[in-house]
């Protein structure tokens, strides 16, 4: 059946996510790594606390994040312990071990927590001491964490399907078939919800917006085409979790584009071809900031696409998915090291070791602490200086 693209009524919302960096789970193309790059540094990063809470997502790619409120954060490992912290001390407020693997969460919302197991169970639990208060099987892998829009969660599996749950009961309300190429990249995106749609964007390069309340197709869109003399050099996974911003989504399609649409009429606004990543980017209220895959690091302006600012001093270094705070950007290399740019010019301002390797997920920024979950397991907080 072919859809129409319609006119979107979708409020601006910005999501965060993340999606594994490694190709096919084996080795990538990347050139090798640049030595650490010695800079004048003005900016200094405070590690708050640290945890090793359990085992990573290193060896499946998984991109586990942590997730949480105001003054929490919750996170969980590849073999299943979730640990709640407080944010500026990293105090445990609980800790449980739900001896199951993990594949996709944690996502907070509303007083659960929702995460995915390997088997294919999708699981709600109380965020108040980790008990399990529903769980329902979704018939794939998960790898993407569940979205929440009102009373449903949302999530996708690897088979390209896209179910909505109850939040109070884990019932079934809609399931969408996608219909997925066999060749990808290992990943995918979350869903975007906002304005009663959800957004999902496909491995195929397209653009797809469901009815939140009963997942009928709205509209569809093709925002990437593979080139190339074979399967490999033709991908386009859009595994970058899309972001929007005054009613304009941007996304970034693997070996593909960087691109924006306009969710009113449903056309593409720009499209840049110079730049892509299948990594999480992040985004101010002007620019998109993103590495690709040589970890090269772009910085993109919202209104027409074109590149900013581009810095290649850490390239090869296995960079994390980008965080954006007011006068800087950043990533946490395969070494464990924080490098914050300047958010204007792309000079590199600060470098503190946090860890001993990078993440695959993007961070939780709270009021008073960014946390990262990394490849290895360790939750680690740090405050910019």
């Amino acid at each position: 059946m072919r859809i129409s693209v319609l006119p979107l009524m979708v409020c601006a919302a910005l999501m965060s996510a993340c999606s594994p960096a490694n190709f096919f789970l084996g080795e990538d193309n990347r050139p090798a790594a640049k030595p650490l790059p010695a800079i004048d540094a003005s900016l200094q990063t405070a590690v708050l606390w640290s945890d090793s809470l359990g085992e990573g997502g290193d060896t499946a790619s998984l991109a586990l994040a942590p997730d949480g409120s105001a003054d929490t954060v919750y996170a969980i490992s590849a073999d299943g312990i979730l640990a709640a912290y407080d944010l500026r001390s990293g105090s445990k407020k609980f800790s449980r071990d739900l001896d199951l693997e993990i594949t996709a969460g944690v996502r907070y919302g509303n007083g659960q927590l929702f995460a995915a197991t390997r088997n294919g169970e999708l699981l709600a639990l109380n965020s108040s001491d980790g008990s399990i208060t529903w769980r329902t099987n979704v018939g794939g892998a998960v790898l993407a964490r569940p979205a929440l829009a009102g009373d449903m969660v949302i999530v996708r599996t690897g088979e390209g399907s896209i179910y909505a749950y109850s939040t109070t009961d884990g019932t079934q309300r809609w399931q969408y078939r996608i219909g997925e190429p066999q060749l990808s990249v290992r990943g995918y995106a979350e869903p975007v919800v906002g304005g009663g749609v959800v957004i999902i964007t496909t491995d195929s390069g397209r653009l797809i917006v469901l009815d939140q309340a009963s997942g009928f197709p709205v509209a569809e869109q093709r925002v990437a085409v593979g080139e190339g003399y074979n399967d490999i050099q033709r991908l386009v996974d859009i595994d970058a979790t899309p972001k929007i911003n005054q009613g304009i989504m941007f996304g970034s399609a693997y070996q593909a584009n960087t691109f924006a649409v306009d969710l009113q009429s449903g056309q593409v606004v720009w499209s840049q071809p110079q730049v892509s990543t299948a990594d999480d980017f992040a985004m101010s209220p002007d620019a998109l900031f993103l590495h690709d895959g040589i970890d090269h690091i772009y910085a993109i302006n919202q209104r027409d696409g074109d590149i900013r600012w581009h810095n290649d001093q850490l390239e090869g270094r296995y960079l994390s998915p980008m965080v954006a705070i007011p006068g800087r950007v950043g990533s946490v290399d395969g070494e464990g090291y924080l490098h914050w740019l300047n958010i204007n010019n792309g000079n590199l301002i600060g470098q503190t070791r946090i860890g001993d390797t990078n993440a695959l997920g993007a961070p939780y920024i709270g009021q008073s602490a960014i946390v990262w979950q990394l490849a290895d397991g360790d939750v680690v907080a740090v405050q910019p200086q």
